[in-house]
């Protein structure tokens, strides 16, 4: 035992890292509501610090809560962290919920079995460890496959976090095996105080990295906002003005032609009269949709003022 990292205090610390970062996300997620999986981590990383509480209070509480609960909930908030985790980067999560169910079920009767009928401080170490690596080790794999430069650098970032860390739950898992039995699990080695310290790292990573993200996103999207007209979803004039520059100075390096068409739509003003200013919004949109439809993977269409649009059509002849 390496002094001052007994397994009740590293217990106690992880209670505090994750009610903090729960507490912080839930709160993110409710200045920001687009950001609706923060809700999940947030819950999750709760619901996590409520097992550290509870094993943090063993031999002060019944096995029943410091034992059955803490262990179950601790599974369960791995669980939320990894579902919140694969909504956040657009990965589907339904076959993880499904393997995390089998694994809540599958383990429950065992720990009641090795608490309450023979106790056994080993089994329950070995089958919660494999448990969270098999969560650890597929979230890692699963995150791989999310396709968005912005988030590349975090979701690498986590994805070596889950991986290395489930490789050492899978590591405790034959230590524990191979190892004399544990008659007080908060006497227990080195390599179970290590375990707790990699939950740590994992919530301390995780929360920096989803959060970073959420920075970047937010940032990108404010940015399109700038670009981009609410009603047509077309470009604006801000984003017009960018865009021409470009095309002509990119058509006068290239000698190439460019051509600028401006259009509006006639008697709009009796559209808004007659049917309304909804009903006129609607024909701007379904406008602009059939412009976008018919122009090419280069063409640009802006919004140029209330009924007009402005297309930039790059190597097209006049004629």
């Amino acid at each position: 035992m390496i002094e001052g990292f007994d397994l009740r205090t590293l217990a106690l610390t992880n209670l505090l890292l994750g009610g903090v970062l729960g507490l912080g996300l839930l709160t993110f997620a409710r200045v920001h509501p687009i950001l609706l999986s923060f809700k999940r981590l947030g819950y999750g990383y709760l619901l996590l610090a409520l097992s550290f509480l509870f094993i943090g209070l063993r031999h002060y509480v019944d096995d029943w809560v410091s034992i059955i609960f803490a262990n179950l909930a601790l599974i369960i908030s791995i669980k939320i962290l990894g579902e919140g985790l694969l909504i956040f980067y657009k990965i589907n999560h339904q076959t993880f919920s499904h393997i995390s169910n089998t694994l809540i079920i599958t383990m429950l009767p065992f720990f009641i079995y090795f608490t309450l009928v023979s106790e056994n401080t080993n089994i329950r170490i070995v089958i919660m460890s494999f448990f969270v690596s098999l969560q650890f080790i597929y979230i890692a794999f699963r995150l791989k496959e999310n396709k968005e430069t912005i988030n590349h650098q975090f979701v690498l970032i986590l994805h070596v976090t889950f991986l290395l860390s489930g490789l050492f739950f899978l590591f405790r898992t034959f230590w524990t095996l191979s190892e004399n039995n544990i008659e007080n699990y908060m006497q227990a080695g080195i390599v179970h105080c290590i375990a707790l310290i990699v939950l740590q790292l994992v919530i301390i990573i995780t929360g920096f990295a989803v959060s970073w993200s959420a920075s970047e996103q937010l940032a990108r999207d404010l940015e399109l906002q700038a670009t981009i007209d609410y009603l047509t979803q077309t470009f604006n004039r801000r984003a017009l003005e960018d865009l021409a520059k470009k095309e002509i100075a990119h058509a006068k390096r290239e000698d190439s032609s460019l051509v600028i068409i401006i259009m509006d739509i006639d008697d709009f003003k009796i559209v808004n009269d007659e049917y309304g200013h909804v009903a006129g919004d609607q024909v701007l949109t379904e406008f602009s949709q059939r412009l976008k439809d018919n122009l090419r993977e280069y063409d640009s269409i802006s919004r140029y003022g209330g009924e007009e649009f402005l297309l930039l059509l790059p190597n097209t002849e006049a004629d």
